[in-house]
């Protein structure tokens, strides 16, 4: 089974072309891989069909960096 990490991994490579050698944890979507809004969203989109969860807008002002979104993933999919 993947692991959440590999899910966003996949999801960036295939639908915003952003292969996995270009970030680490630590790496902001929008400061560090110039990700837009529209880029963010189609990755919360996908993040969402994924998943089968639904982001609550507050929440998205607090996922800035790929270890930021794998938290978050992992604490809703404990719930």
């Amino acid at each position: 089974m993947d692991s959440i990490l590999d899910k966003i991994s996949n999801i960036m490579s295939k639908e915003l072309g952003i292969s996995a050698q270009k970030y680490n944890k630590q790496t902001r979507f929008r400061e560090d891989l110039g990700l837009d809004s529209l880029d963010f969203m189609i990755l919360v989109v996908n993040i969402e069909d994924q998943f089968n969860l639904k982001f609550e807008q507050s929440n998205l002002h607090f996922i800035n960096t790929v270890e930021d979104l794998e938290n978050f993933l992992s604490a809703r999919l404990k719930n």
